[in-house]
């Protein structure tokens, strides 16, 4: 389970949203895509993201290409190296 926690620092409150990856739509062998949507009430304030296994999991969580973007951005992103390429982390295309 991984956990976003915006803070809302002037009430010293943690608002939190979960994401379950075993549940994303997008899964490619043993990678899976997860996304959500979480609200920032104030933009100078922190927001952790937090992992948390299930009891008894005894699978491991990684973590890369991280994307967080405001709402209804697009981002693409290009590997020349492979010619890959990715829009808001979803692969492709590859020549």
């Amino acid at each position: 389970m991984n956990v976003c926690m915006p803070i809302d620092e002037a009430n010293n409150i943690w608002l939190t949203t979960t994401f379950f990856p075993e549940e994303a739509e997008v899964i490619n062998e043993n990678w899976s895509l997860v996304e959500g949507t979480f609200k920032v009430k104030n933009p100078n304030n922190y927001v952790y993201i937090v992992t948390k296994e299930k009891k008894d999991d005894q699978a491991s969580l990684y973590v890369d290409d991280l994307l967080i973007t405001e709402k209804d951005i697009d981002v693409y992103k290009f590997y020349p190296s492979d010619s890959n390429l990715y829009f808001n982390n979803h692969h492709i295309t590859k020549r």
